[in-house]
């Protein structure tokens, strides 16, 4: 099976080698995500992650593997950063709004942003992330089990698929996170309809996988996970879930939303 470490020498020849198919599905594929999106920093994140998540994997699937260069200047600068900031500087230009998915906005530092104060803001994000993991990672696994080459039209015809369904999804999740502790989310129910479609296609993606990984021969079925994988994964999991749980259940973390009174001189009558 073709791997793209298979010659990692920086050189000419192996360098615009690495301009093929996979570099186009890169370039278009986060100029679309960041119309999803539409927040510089949380699609750069999701960015980089991707890279990690293939250097975690490529021990059982050997296609995931490339070269230093590969993963930094090919992919994360000449792919995904051009895609990225083209589609920004598109947003921009034509005036389309952005979304405010950490809480940015009216904050004096960092530490006032709604992710790091706001369990149901932090929980979405992450969700949110562990979710294109996984269409990530069944992107290949799926089709590896499925034995559809790189090629087949179903490639294309999938990725298009989740292009366009993805919107929907994304788009409640930022409702939610942008509405929850507000007085006008009583009124405003947010529905998880898309979302928990999204889950349901990934969770079928995933169970597929599985079941028929054995006889492809394009990956390592009994591959042990080395400690260097395990280790760091298990301290941001276990970071991440303390932090929800301290924002979660602290005394003054956020509420679904805030019940304004209409007369606030009858509420004081009421408390004397």
């Amino acid at each position: 099976m073709h791997t793209y470490d298979d010659d990692c020498e920086l050189t000419w020849e192996n360098f615009l080698s690495n301009f093929d198919h996979y570099y186009a599905c890169h370039l278009f594929g986060w100029f679309v995500m960041t119309f999803m999106l539409r927040n510089r920093l949380l699609v750069h994140t999701w960015s980089i992650l991707d890279e990690f998540i293939e250097l975690s994997w490529q021990h059982i699937l050997p296609h995931l593997r490339e070269c230093w260069w590969d993963h930094v200047i090919v992919d994360v600068l000449l792919s995904n950063t051009v895609g990225i900031e083209v589609a920004l500087f598109v947003i921009k230009k034509t005036g389309m709004k952005t979304y405010d998915w950490l809480g940015m906005e009216g904050a004096r530092s960092w530490r006032e942003w709604k992710i790091f104060t706001c369990h149901r803001t932090f929980g979405f994000v992450v969700t949110f992330y562990l979710f294109v993991i996984g269409r990530f990672l069944t992107m290949f696994f799926f089709l590896n089990s499925m034995l559809i080459p790189p090629y087949h039209f179903v490639s294309v015809v999938r990725l298009l698929s989740w292009a366009l369904f993805a919107f929907l999804p994304i788009r409640e999740i930022y409702e939610d996170i942008r509405t929850w502790n507000t007085s006008g989310r009583k009124d405003n129910r947010v529905e998880g309809n898309y979302r928990w479609l999204g889950i349901a296609i990934i969770l079928l993606e995933i169970a597929t996988s599985y079941k028929f990984r054995k006889g492809t021969k394009n990956m390592n079925e009994d591959a042990e996970t080395p400690w260097y994988i395990i280790l760091p994964w298990s301290i941001i999991i276990t970071t991440m879930l303390s932090f929800y749980l301290y924002l979660r259940f602290k005394k003054d973390r956020t509420k679904k939303f805030i019940v304004v009174p209409k007369n606030p001189k009858e509420t004081e009558k009421k408390k004397k």
